[in-house]
């Protein structure tokens, strides 16, 4: 083959639609037995003297869930939760721009003291605060809370805070931003928001 056949070869290697995804395989475990499987395809495997066929998906959410209510967030985000203090409870959902924190308090607590404590740490770094009401309308419910615009220098964030009592206990739910460089909220932050409002469930 000839130094033009070569390049042609390699030109044709480049445009072919090449799939360069690796299989994912998962190990089940059914009555004591493992049996490992790929993803989002048909599996056929036998339990006892018969054959079944299963198809197992990752999901695209997590669900959180405590004592007072539950939501959905996405799966790229990493959870983390402190029960260290058994006063006030806390977990985090950690995404690239956005995070969630839920934190939980065994004490006196009001939307009101919450939001003047995290402006005056803010404060204390030299940001400016600039605080307004603010509404969760999820499907079944509605939040109230505090939106606060947060600037340190040439980075903007945005935190709302908003507000759950249920069974004696407070509990805030608190949404932080980084916000892109026109300082509009960022896909992460519109996706985490949406996916809240449409799963956010009181407990009964």
């Amino acid at each position: 083959m000839n130094f033009k056949q070569n390049l042609i070869a390699l030109t044709m290697l480049s445009i072919a639609n090449f799939s360069t995804a690796n299989p994912k395989i998962a190990t089940i475990t059914i009555d004591g037995i493992e049996h490992k499987i790929n993803l989002d395809t048909d599996n056929k495997i036998n339990i006892g003297s018969e054959e079944h066929v299963i198809n197992v998906k990752l999901s695209k959410y997590n669900d959180f869930k405590i004592d007072s209510f539950s939501f959905s967030y996405n799966t790229n985000m990493s959870y983390t939760e402190d029960k260290s203090d058994p006063e006030v409870l806390m977990w985090n959902m950690d995404g690239d721009n956005t995070i969630i924190m839920v934190q939980q308090f065994d004490i006196t607590m009001t939307l009101g003291i919450l939001s003047e404590a995290m402006k005056a740490q803010f404060e204390s770094m030299k940001a400016d605060v600039k605080t307004k009401p603010s509404i969760l309308k999820c499907k079944n419910h509605k939040l109230n809370g505090v939106k606060s615009s947060i600037k340190f220098g040439d980075i903007y964030l945005s935190q709302e805070i908003y507000s759950v009592k249920k069974n004696g206990k407070y509990t805030a739910i608190i949404i932080q931003d980084t916000l892109n460089d026109d300082r509009s909220h960022t896909q992460e932050y519109k996706s985490c928001l949406s996916l809240l409002k449409d799963t956010f469930t009181m407990k009964q």
